[in-house]
């Protein structure tokens, strides 16, 4: 589009889409009733004619900026300053029906709320919450007595997040946990501390967060005697060292409470207040294009249905007010910790997503993870009963094959009939209808995105739903293991076997239906499997592999088991669940742990005490020159029996070092430098890891991402890829292909 004139139509607000309109050369803006431009019009470079005359406010704001460059400077103005953010969230965690609602009411009680807050305080502080309250307010804060972060009166904006507390809801609230929090642990003084579940929302918050402050809150102070409350003083005493050395990310301070007296409220909220004004982030000078942005993403939400962006077309936004490269990652960071958006940029499934609406996608789970209704409470959700779940306008009919295949993402839920819907006529009849109501509703609906929509109607023929199909939500499912197991699994192997068993300091509700979820993605498509589960395990018979997965709360521990008769099959399906698995510990929870590996032989044999290699012996066996070790129950065994994925035994080309040459330096980087080699008479490029010290402290991480480069690696063939030769464990090094015009940047600038 090169001209466009929308004069005399009483405009009064410019969309900020008009900056994707790179090639407009004309404009005409005048006699509508604008008051300002949205600083997208800023990239509108090619744009030589325009008129605005005939809009008052507007014509006042540009009086100083007659002609079109001094406009141009106005508006590139916006995105090139800075400004001085003081915001931050306010996020209360703990049990269920422990007063954590009336705790926020009281300590908020002196702050200003937006005026639908205060309607809906108005409701009864006896229900629970259900899923996560949010809620925005604010105080002033003047830095007369005290010197701080603040330097002058401010107006401290708070978005409260009220966590609800019944375990059903655990699952969910990993997503929305973030740093640029102050946290807020509430506890029944009247319950024991051992059973107050505190420790487990430290462990939460300090899985997802490295650093934050966190007020220990301690409720019913009024109910204790002088005594009894003598006893708990003693006990977190005794207990605050212990605290100390597990969370030493988290800087904790204890109170205590009654919001029926109000005894301790105030000291509490001037702490929290002093605690927020002097974080070091408030204050913090942010890029007002991170600003403009923010209004970009607000705009869209309320402009969208579902309020959903992918990946990209959240980049061309940025774009718009020119963020990109670092910049871009940092401002989807902040919004994401601000809770203006959901995004988790580094997550290799959930980054093409970008959430416009954090409480649509709180209210969306808390519609099938709920207390509220008794579809789906056994875990399995009948398709049938959706429309009774999410009810029109919300949630229109035609998108609940999306909004589930969404919820596969978080890995929640899993389409069990998917790739596996017989294709009769009543269900390819069904599908069309849908098809042709859902491009209905992108022709004529002005509230739902009529893009997304075109996209979902092409994606839900790929979706394959089934609505008399049914999906898995692992975290309802029935804690007891089912007796079928014993009817297709045995202790003892009578085949090729790999097990490894992951002992963790904390187990965060959610990881065992998140890998469950996975799992069973892995095996797609699910035709013809033998399928168990149960919420703390799954058992997966396909063919000749057979897959079991067993999780103990009391000990932490996670233990897997691949076995078949066919030894390739068992070491490939071995290798791809252990990678899915280290995946979802590192990249997403950063859990600490210990594992361990059981000797086949000694299962084989059925000793009665088989041997256990340690974590530190299978990290030794990664660079160990020996491909067999003795084992005491008295007979050999294969290392690549052992650990096939520390020994790549799926790599065909494994090196010494001694028969590497390397020549000059081509790149470095944070994890490798790589230099121009050769190899039998061939060039190559040596990609060599720079921290390679079995006895430094990043041993484990740097060999985990090593180990992972390789096996990724080694599943792509293209003529368009570069290829991996080799791999050399002594010191890490990964052969690649050598390209010699250089890198892409350079060919690309």
């Amino acid at each position: 589009l090169i001209f466009l004139d929308l004069s005399d139509n009483n405009i009064c607000i410019l969309s900020r889409g008009i900056g994707n309109l790179i090639n407009l050369k004309t404009l005409f803006l005048h006699n509508n009733e604008l008051e300002d431009l949205p600083s997208s019009m800023g990239t509108l470079d090619s744009l030589d004619e325009f008129t605005f005359a005939g809009n008052p406010k507007l014509e006042q704001k540009l009086s100083s900026r007659s002609d079109l460059e001094k406009i141009f400077v106005y508006l590139n103005s916006q995105l090139t300053g800075e400004e001085s953010s003081y915001r931050v969230k306010l996020m209360i965690v703990g049990r269920e029906n422990i007063g954590k609602t009336s705790l926020v009411r009281c300590l908020t009680r002196k702050w200003d709320f937006q005026k639908e807050h205060l309607e809906e305080s108005n409701m009864s502080d006896y229900l629970s919450t259900d899923g996560i309250d949010i809620t925005d307010c604010s105080f002033v804060y003047n830095p007369k007595k005290k010197p701080s972060k603040v330097l002058k009166k401010e107006n401290i904006q708070v978005s409260i997040w009220d966590f609800a507390g019944q375990e059903i809801y655990h699952t969910t609230h990993q997503f929305f946990l973030s740093n640029r929090s102050v946290y807020i642990v509430a506890w029944n003084l009247l319950v024991d501390f051992q059973d107050s579940m505190v420790e487990f929302w430290l462990y939460s918050i300090q899985s997802r967060v490295k650093f934050a402050k966190v007020f220990l809150i301690g409720t019913h102070d009024d109910q204790l005697s002088k005594k009894e409350k003598s006893q708990v003083l003693t006990e977190y005493n005794n207990m605050y060292n212990t605290l100390k050395e597990n969370f030493p990310g988290l800087r904790i301070t204890f109170h205590t409470v009654s919001c029926v007296t109000n005894k301790g409220i105030k000291a509490v909220r001037k702490e929290i207040e002093e605690r927020i004004v002097n974080e070091s982030f408030m204050g913090e000078a942010i890029p007002q294009s991170f600003g403009e942005l923010e209004k970009f993403v607000i705009s869209h939400r309320s402009e969208r249905y579902p309020p959903i962006m992918r990946k990209k077309e959240f980049e061309q936004l940025a774009n718009l007010c020119s963020i990109e490269g670092d910049s871009l990652i940092r401002a989807s960071q902040l919004l994401h910790n601000l809770g203006v958006i959901i995004h988790f940029y580094s997550d290799p499934i959930l980054s093409e997503l970008v959430i416009l609406d954090p409480r649509w996608l709180s209210n969306m789970m808390t519609t099938l993870i709920t207390t509220k209704h008794n579809f789906g409470k056994t875990g399995l959700l009948q398709h049938n009963s959706l429309r009774q779940i999410w009810k029109p306008p919300d949630y229109p009919e035609v998108l609940h094959p999306h909004l589930l295949s969404l919820l596969t993402k978080f890995e929640i839920a899993y389409d069990m009939s998917s790739g596996i819907v017989a294709q009769n006529e009543k269900n390819i009849q069904q599908r069309q209808d849908s098809i042709k109501d859902i491009r209905f509703l992108a022709k004529k609906s002005v509230i739902i995105d009529k893009v997304k929509l075109a996209e979902i109607a092409n994606e839900y023929e790929l979706l394959n739903f089934d609505i008399n199909g049914f999906s898995l939500i692992p975290c309802l499912l029935p804690k007891e293991q089912p007796d079928e197991i014993s009817e297709v699994w045995t202790t003892y192997p009578e085949a090729h076997q790999f097990n490894r068993s992951y002992i963790f300091n904390f187990m965060p509700n959610g990881f065992v239906s998140r890998f469950t979820v996975r799992v069973l993605s892995l095996f797609r498509p699910l035709n013809g499997l033998k399928i168990i589960y149960w919420r703390n395990g799954l058992y997966i018979g396909r063919n000749e592999v057979q897959f079991f997965t067993r999780y103990y709360p009391k000990e932490k521990r996670v233990d897997l088991f691949v076995r078949s008769e066919i030894y390739i099959e068992a070491q490939t399906t071995y290798l791809t669940v252990i990678e899915s698995l280290q995946l979802l510990i590192a990249e997403w929870m950063n859990l600490t742990h210990d594992h361990f590996i059981t000797c086949n032989q000694c299962l084989l044999e059925q000793c009665e005490d088989p041997r256990i290699f340690s974590k530190g012996e299978i990290e030794e066996f990664s660079t160990s020159n020996t491909d067999q070790i003795e084992c005491t129950g008295g007979h050999t065994v294969s290392l690549e029996n052992i650990v096939p994925d520390t020994r790549f035994v799926y790599l065909g080309n494994k090196v010494n070092f001694e028969d590497i040459t390397m020549f000059e330096c081509i790149g470095d980087g944070t994890f490798a430098t790589v230099y121009r080699g050769s190899i039998d008479d061939t060039e190559i490029a040596v990609k060599k890891v720079k921290a390679t010290d079995p006895e430094s402290h990043d041993y484990p991480k740097v060999f985990a991402e090593f180990r992972r480069e390789i096996f990724n690696m080694s599943e792509l063939d293209h003529p368009n890829l570069v290829k991996l030769v080799g791999v050399c464990t002594s010191p890490f090094i990964v052969l690649l292909e050598y390209i010699p015009e250089g890198d892409l940047h350079q060919l690309l600038h």
